[in-house]
């Protein structure tokens, strides 16, 4: 009885997580826009820039 109850409770919390983790999918681009503009953010712009200082730092080039 407890494990069945355990199994499900399991289940469940799984299912719910599986939700959230599709709905963060769906919203992470309206988190990276200004929405009454639809122009790329500071978070975008933060994710860009590190981006570019990591391929920077790989190649060995400079920012200047």
């Amino acid at each position: 009885m407890q494990l069945t109850l355990r199994t499900e409770a399991k289940a469940e919390v799984v299912q719910a997580r599986d939700a959230l983790e599709t709905l963060n999918k769906t919203l992470q681009p309206f988190a990276m826009q200004d929405g009454l503009t639809g122009l790329a953010n500071r978070r975008q712009f933060d994710l860009a820039l590190g981006e570019a200082f990591d391929r920077a730092a790989q190649d060995g080039s400079s920012w200047r």
